[in-house]
């Protein structure tokens, strides 16, 4: 999504009156409105217990190389939209191989302390039509654009627990192999491919 798409997309648009919104701070309000009724929020509940159900792994320590972030910041498509940092994927991209450095010593210290700085866990909650009457509220929905600094490193993180727990037990798990192609084991037999 380019930034450019983003704001030509939402034109005037009808509430559940039917009352229309022709400034910018009215079609935030009544979106927003919208969204908040779509939205489930956090009740405080705790989440479910997931011991037990899945296998006991642990992930060995690591630290991120500089030469994996440069390669991971090429790989930036160009035409995604920056989030509320302004960093912009056609920013970043070129200029991977200068900024990998400085990114690797983010990186690094955020996962040996299992923190994020604030500015990455920040998003911009935009409106994206749907399909039928731009008019109508109801046909848009929210979408969170992300720090593409954050998206860089959880792809790094992803990639890098994907190389050293790919494992049989959890369908799908497998770059290669889909869900179909999953471990089946009956009972009395060996463990075999599906």
């Amino acid at each position: 999504l380019s930034k450019a798409h983003i704001r030509a997309a939402v034109g005037n648009v009808v509430n559940a009156d039917g009352v229309s919104s022709a400034t910018s701070k009215l079609k935030a309000e009544v979106l927003k409105g919208l969204f908040e009724k779509v939205h489930i929020p956090d009740l405080g509940k705790p989440l479910p217990e997931l011991l037990g159900r899945l296998p006991e792994k642990h992930m060995a320590p690591f630290v991120l190389e500089s030469k994996e972030v440069e390669a991971a910041l090429k790989q930036l498509d160009q035409n995604k939209a920056a989030a509320p940092d302004e960093l912009h994927p056609a920013i970043l991209r070129p200029i991977a191989d200068i900024i990998a450095d400085a990114l690797d010593q983010l990186f690094n210290p955020s996962l040996a302390s299992a923190t994020l700085p604030a500015v990455w866990t920040t998003a911009e909650v935009v409106s994206i039509h749907k399909g039928g009457s731009r008019a109508a509220a109801s046909n848009y929905r929210p979408v969170s654009l992300l720090s593409v600094i954050l998206k860089t490193y959880e792809r790094l993180l992803r990639g890098r627990y994907n190389t050293q727990h790919t494992t049989v037990e959890l369908p799908g798990s497998r770059n290669t192999m889909g869900t179909t192609s999953s471990q089946v084991q009956e009972p009395g037999r060996p463990l075999t491919e599906a």
